[in-house]
Formats: C-alpha cells, structure tokens, sequence
C-alpha cells in the first residue's frame, strides 16, 4: 500500500480574506493498494481506515480521497462492497468524511464515486 497526500492553494473563506489575496491550502489523499487476495483486502482496508483517521486528524480543509486498486475480479468485487461501507457506513470515518469526494479506480479502467 502507498499512500500520498496532495495539497493546493485555494482562495481562503470570507470576502474581505478573498479581496486580500489570502489563500488557504486543500488537501486530498491518495491511497494506493493491490491486494492479492480477499484476505489481504482486510488488511490493507484497516490500514487505509487507519490513515484516513491520521489525514482527517490533521488537515481542516479535506476535499478528495482517491483509491487506486489493481486486483482480480474477486478481490475487485469485495472492494466495491467493502470500501463504501467502510467509508460511508463507518461511524467514525462517516462522520469524517463529510463533503469529502471519495473515488475508487479499479484496474484503471473502471471508477466509482463513493
């Protein structure tokens, strides 16, 4: 699993902050993995859930999480059942990622929104 984080300057909230000039910083995550097998899957969701909790805890301005997934059909079917229960049906990650666009790219070829 790899993970990166992405930032950019965006214009800061407030009318007076935006006449002044006064950026703000956005943040996305990336997460990257390529589970061999369904039992691998569970580890590696922890491991992404468990980053996600550190990201959240440390950037205020949260816009976009993108997983990139390469696996077999098996383990691609268990991701889309798997991923957005974790990420919309968790209480503690939901309650997180609020207004936070979540994708999913699948063997490069297929992408979801969560």
């Amino acid at each position: 699993m790899k993970i990166s984080e992405f930032s950019k300057p965006v214009p800061a909230q407030g009318i007076f902050a935006r006449l002044l000039g006064k950026k703000d910083l956005s943040y996305a995550l990336g997460i990257s993995m390529g589970p061999e097998s369904v039992d691998e899957l569970e580890k590696e969701l922890q491991a992404a859930k468990e980053a996600i909790i550190d990201w959240c805890s440390k950037r205020q301005k949260k816009d976009f999480i993108l997983f990139t997934v390469f696996a077999n059909d098996t383990v691609c079917q268990a991701i889309r059942t798997n991923l957005p229960e974790m990420c919309r049906g968790d209480d503690g990650l939901s309650a997180n990622l609020q207004g936070v666009h979540i994708e999913l790219s699948l063997n490069g070829k297929e992408k979801l929104d969560i």
